[in-house]
């Protein structure tokens, strides 16, 4: 992951630093800022990037980065799966290239495309771009939400980051409890789009895209899920084509000039990650799984019995199987997985992931997970119940 933040209607370079440095950990390997002081504060911008190098880690993949005139510059975080035929694309059609990076290519889309290039990105991002002759700062977010973005106005001028946190850094920006939003959160065991837990802090929602000119904001939605009957051919023929789309999602993510791994559990979700991954020609598959001394730190899981089943998945499809046994000090180390949450999610998978993160990087920099799965798929206990209440409807009272 890397990180981004910026401003406009202002452009303060000190506070830009200073929200960088508070998210730093999103980007280790670079950080950059590009900072347009005009005259007039619809000129006035700042825009910032901590890198987590995937792709091209030379450095020319510095950000933020600009086309050859230095009239667009972007700040990105981000994975664009179609980068290549983009740039090809691109290429053909007489643009020049510095790197190999998918960042790049969101600058030379950007001047062929204006606004609307957002919709030719296959990938999970949140990025900024300022256009120094319309004078506009356009912010995309992903369509599924997977990249988090942050914002919040203050009279004309706005403030943006990956992190809620690099927000809070701006002393004009009030440090306030949504109560609404902890309602919400109360009941649904986390805050719905577009709020967060601060009020007058928002979440650009997923499919959305923020235009920022001479003080004046708009959201607006540039991709939504669509509906109609797609099941027309048989339970067969539809699983193989799902099988498909599933293993050529996974190849897209496999892309990366630095190493891959796998969250384990030995669950549904993450063995077919696995899996896909064998099925796509992934070699030397790296999986990672967790067990804890403590039975007790195990029932906060659906399953004590992770590791074990993880280990009989990896031994399927020839993977190296790292098993991570925890015993952790769960009342100090709660506090850092809400620092880093920012938006708080009642689920205590949350320290897992943090355990596991923290002990394979310094293997591999990117870890794929089946998060997303049960959304799509139905897999919650909510969603049994939610049929099982229907049926219950149908009995006579």
């Amino acid at each position: 992951m890397c990180g981004i933040a910026g401003m406009a209607g202002i452009a303060d370079e000190v506070l830009l630093r200073e929200m960088l440095a508070i998210t730093r950990h999103r980007g280790p390997n670079d950080s950059g800022t590009y900072v347009a002081k005009g005259t007039a504060a619809a000129s006035r911008v700042a825009i910032g990037n901590n890198r987590l190098s995937i792709i091209d880690l030379s450095p020319a993949g510095h950000q933020p980065m600009c086309n050859e005139d230095g009239t667009i510059w972007v700040a990105y975080n981000g994975e664009t799966y179609n980068f290549a035929e983009l740039r090809q694309e691109l290429l053909d059609d007489g643009h020049q290239f510095k790197s190999h990076t998918d960042t790049e290519v969101l600058v030379h889309l950007y001047e062929k495309h204006g606004a609307d290039m957002v919709k030719r990105l296959n990938g999970m991002f949140a990025f900024a771009i300022w256009d120094t002759k319309t004078q506009e700062l356009l912010i995309f977010r992903d369509r599924m939400g997977i990249k988090p973005l942050y914002y919040t106005r203050v009279g004309t001028r706005l403030y943006f980051a990956s992190e809620i946190k690099a927000l809070l850094a701006c002393e004009e920006i009030a440090i306030e409890i949504d109560r609404t939003s902890l309602c919400q959160y109360l009941a649904y065991l986390y805050v719905p789009n577009p709020n967060s837990m601060f009020k007058g802090i928002f979440k650009l929602p997923p499919g959305r895209g923020l235009r920022w000119r001479n003080g004046e904001i708009q959201v607006n939605q540039y991709w939504d899920l669509s509906y109609g009957n797609y099941f027309q051919e048989s339970e067969v023929a539809l699983a193989e084509q799902f099988r498909e789309l599933l293993v050529a999602a996974t190849r897209r993510q496999l892309i990366s000039d630095v190493p891959v791994g796998f969250f384990l559990s030995g669950g549904l979700d993450s063995s077919t990650l696995v899996a896909c991954a064998a099925h796509a020609g992934k070699s030397s598959l790296k999986c990672y799984s967790i067990a804890y001394k403590k039975e007790e730190y195990g029932r906060t899981e659906q399953c004590t019995d992770d590791a074990h089943f993880a280990q009989l998945v990896a031994n399927r499809f020839g993977a190296q199987f790292h098993q991570i046994v925890a015993d952790p000090d769960v009342a100090s180390l709660l506090p850092k997985v809400v620092w880093h949450l920012d938006d708080p999610v009642a689920d205590p998978a949350a320290i897992a992931t943090y355990l596991i993160s923290q002990a394979a990087a310094p293997e591999v920099t990117v870890l794929l997970s089946g998060q997303g799965a049960d959304e799509v798929l139905g897999g919650y206990r909510a969603h049994r119940a939610h049929k099982i209440a229907a049926w219950l409807r149908l009995i006579p009272r």
